[in-house]
C-alpha cells in the first residue's frame, strides 16, 4: 500500500477593511450669531471603531481654519470678519479613511455703527481722541466726519477707519470731501 496524500486545506483569504471615522462638530450650534470682529471656538466629537482618530480638520468652505489632533477636537478662529459661512470638521483615522461632517451655519454680523465727529478745538491742532465725539477711537464700518470749526471738510458713508500704529486716523473707504 501506498501512501495517501492528505487533504488540501480550505484557506480563505478575507480583505481586511477600513471602516471610516465618525464625526459631527458639537459647538457652536447651527446657526448662531457673532458680532464682528470675534474669535470663534470649535469643537468636533469623533470615533472610530476599528482604529484612532489621527486628526481632525475644521474647514469654512473650502479655506482650513485650523487642526487638532487630540480629543477635545478644537480649535478657534481667530478675528472672523462678517459674512454667514459654512462650517465642517473632517476626521482622518489612522488608516487614512476619512469622513467630513454635516455643515453647520454661522453667522457673523457687522458690529452696530457709530458717527463719529472729528473737530479741532484748537485750530488745525488734533492730536488726541478728546477731539472726537464721543471721544473714543472709531472701528470698521463707524461713520467719520472731519470738521474744521462748523465746516465739515470730509465725511465717509460706512467706510472702514482705521487707526495706524503712529496713531493716525485712516479713512479707506467711500469718503466724499467739502460737502
Amino acid at each position: 500500500a501506498g501512501m495517501t496524500t492528505p487533504p488540501k486545506p480550505n484557506i480563505a483569504i478575507i480583505g481586511v477593511s477600513n471602516n471610516a471615522p465618525n464625526v459631527a462638530i458639537s459647538s457652536p450650534a447651527n446657526g448662531t450669531t457673532y458680532t464682528a470682529p470675534t474669535n470663534i471656538a470649535f469643537t468636533a466629537v469623533a470615533s472610530d471603531h476599528d482604529g484612532t482618530i489621527s486628526k481632525i480638520e475644521f474647514y469654512q468652505g473650502n479655506t482650513l481654519l485650523g487642526t487638532a489632533t487630540t480629543s477635545p477636537y478644537t480649535i478657534t478662529w481667530t478675528n472672523a470678519t462678517p459674512g454667514t459661512y459654512s462650517i465642517t470638521a473632517k476626521a482622518t483615522d489612522n488608516n487614512g479613511a476619512v469622513t467630513t461632517s454635516t455643515a453647520l451655519t454661522i453667522v457673523v454680523n457687522k458690529p452696530a455703527a457709530s458717527t463719529y465727529i472729528y473737530q479741532s478745538t484748537t485750530s488745525d491742532i488734533w492730536t488726541t481722541t478728546a477731539d472726537w465725539n464721543p471721544a473714543s477711537i472709531p472701528t470698521d464700518y463707524d461713520t467719520a466726519i472731519i470738521r474744521s470749526g462748523e465746516v465739515k471738510i470730509a465725511q465717509n458713508y460706512g467706510g472702514v477707519v482705521k487707526l495706524e500704529p503712529n496713531g493716525i486716523f485712516r479713512i479707506t473707504d467711500n469718503i466724499s470731501a467739502n460737502d
